[in-house]
């Protein structure tokens, strides 16, 4: 049976969160269990990267279609200690005859770094105390500024957010998870009492399935709710914050072992599988990664998404039942997927190219970055040739 590296990490997580050993120790762990990673950059895990590597490159050109004259701000936050978002940005930018402008979004003279630039660009940090102060810094540059932002007050808002992720899709139609929500400690445990287990409990903010519990029976279950209720709160993937107050409950939906993830940017589409590793039950940050085609539903669903919220970029996480129904577990505006090669079919990388009619033509043999079509889509959205 496969050692279940992921409790290990997460034992790790809790001894060791907030402490300046956290990152190099779960790398450690990680490479001691001969686990290679896409979601770290390709220098340091390069075998999924170089197994493309022999296919070219495609480089976005955006001259023609952006007003020439920008000058970008690039904002740089903590989350990206790498600078894998800030340098794609860049790249991209000057690489289009765009002139840029390195803003360190962390410092007090921000505001002023900004002046004469004509839009920002960054990726933001996920953590809670961070993701506060952005939400603000967005909404005071578009609104005060009057400046275009990627991400924008609402993908900033729902980029990390579980819960309004679920309010919203729900609100639309989408094929969301079915979800309690609530403040009340009475309502809760009459959940509880109506709904058989297991179920599962998540924090509102958590990537790579972190803040995410499975209780198997609603004795344990109704402890957790009274934790959660009690005074000092319970426990959550962040060392400085509680879960207090609120319950974000689902049931646990039997599937077929995996969750796939759609992305969309543009006209393209990507994606990829992620296999759940031993007896977990999350994909979410498993490291199991598989590349082969799409469901047609799931890239329909994920297009639609992107439209009806009016994203730049969105990653659209399924997992399918066992009467194979695609269900919405959670979506993002950001991902931390650092390959050239998103989506391949037979080991030969590409994407899909989704028509005004809603079919999907696979384009394959070459590769490219996502960031640099995130740059490409926000730009010309926002600043297309001819509006001068």
């Amino acid at each position: 049976m496969p050692y279940n590296w992921r409790n290990l990490l997460s034992r790790v997580k809790r001894a060791l969160h907030g402490c300046t050993l956290y990152k190099s120790s779960s790398r450690f762990v990680k490479r001691c269990l001969n686990i290679e990673s896409v979601f770290s950059p390709g220098a340091k895990y390069p075998a999924l990267h170089r197994s493309i590597e022999r296919f070219p490159l495609e480089e976005i050109d955006f001259t023609g279609e952006v007003r020439p004259g920008l000058c970008v701000a690039v904002g740089l936050d903590e989350v990206d200690p790498e600078q894998f978002y800030f340098d794609r940005f860049v790249s991209v930018l000057r690489r289009n005859g765009v002139e840029t402008r390195r803003v360190d979004l962390r410092r007090a003279d921000f505001a002023t770094r900004l002046s004469g630039c004509d839009c920002l660009l960054f990726r933001p940090c996920p953590r809670p105390y961070r993701l506060d102060v952005l939400r603000d810094v967005v909404r005071f540059v578009e609104t005060g500024l009057e400046l275009p932002v990627f991400p924008g007050c609402h993908e900033i808002q729902i980029y990390e957010n579980k819960r309004l992720q679920h309010w919203f899709l729900g609100n639309l139609g989408f094929p969301v998870i079915p979800t309690f929500i609530s403040a009340d400690f009475q309502e809760s445990l009459l959940y509880l009492s109506e709904n058989p287990p297991p179920y599962i409990f998540k924090a509102n903010v958590g990537a790579k399935g972190s803040g995410v519990e499975r209780l198997g029976d609603r004795k344990t279950a109704e402890r957790y709710v009274r934790r959660i209720f009690s005074a000092n709160g319970a426990t959550s993937p962040w060392a400085y914050s509680r879960l207090k107050n609120t319950v974000h409950i689902q049931p646990f939906i039997e599937n077929k072992g995996y969750d796939l993830r759609v992305a969309v940017v543009g006209d393209q589409v990507m994606g990829y599988y992620r296999r759940v590793q031993g007896k977990d039950f999350r994909a979410s940050g498993s490291g199991v990664l598989e590349f082969g085609p799409l469901p047609a539903e799931a890239v329909r669903i994920a297009v639609d998404v992107r439209n009806r919220l009016d994203l730049t970029f969105v990653a659209v996480d399924f997992i399918e039942d066992l009467e194979g129904k695609l269900w919405i577990v959670e979506i993002s505006t950001f991902i931390g997927h650092r390959t050239s090669g998103l989506y391949r079919e037979g080991g030969v990388p590409g994407w899909l190219r989704v028509s005004g009619d809603g079919r999907a033509e696979a384009e394959l043999g070459k590769r490219c970055w996502f960031p640099d079509l995130m740059v490409e889509a926000f730009l010309t959205r926002h600043f297309p040739r001819g509006d001068e």
